[in-house]
């Protein structure tokens, strides 16, 4: 998984020979036409997942159809959360969508009380547990370096942040 926030012609087609993509999930709806276009070149497929496209935005995708024409060569599907956005996505990409419904509903989650999650974790039943993730290495700091007045203020705190982001990379 790769943090990317801009779509910038030379910085995508870096980062995706950098990370030796050979598959890229777009999840929502971030369609980006130089990452598309950079994947096209590179020959990587493109998969969206939990797809959506609002009729506003496919207005304005459709300005550009004859671009999106060309850099959706490298979408090889994708998954779309309604069939109005199955239908969208078939007029900007044709013939690669598929109804899949919204996949943050397709599981369901077992049932458990806090308690019983606290006491699985070791946990006493008054113990107040902090935990963090998705976190970047400058907030893992500022976290960190708060936690002793958190404790102050509140003594049955408890943490563990798991292993730092410069611990995952190692």
């Amino acid at each position: 998984m790769s943090l990317s926030p801009l779509d910038i012609p030379h910085l995508k087609s870096r980062q995706l020979r950098r990370r030796q993509a050979k598959l890229i999930l777009i999840a929502e709806t971030e369609i980006w036409p130089n990452m598309l276009y950079a994947a096209g070149k590179m020959g990587i497929p493109v998969l969206f997942i939990n797809a959506r496209v609002t009729p506003k935005s496919m207005s304005k995708f459709q300005r550009f159809q004859i671009l999106i024409d060309y850099i959706g060569r490298s979408v090889a599907g994708i998954l779309a959360q309604s069939q109005s956005d199955q239908q969208r996505f078939d007029t900007l990409f044709p013939n690669k969508a598929q109804f899949s419904g919204n996949l943050k509903f397709a599981l369901e989650l077992p049932d458990y009380t806090a308690s019983m999650v606290k006491a699985q974790w070791g946990f006493s039943e008054n113990d107040r547990v902090l935990c963090w993730g998705s976190s970047r290495p400058k907030e893992e700091e500022l976290l960190l370096s708060i936690l002793p007045k958190l404790k102050e203020k509140h003594p049955n705190l408890k943490s563990d942040s798991g292993p730092t982001s410069s611990q995952k990379s190692a």
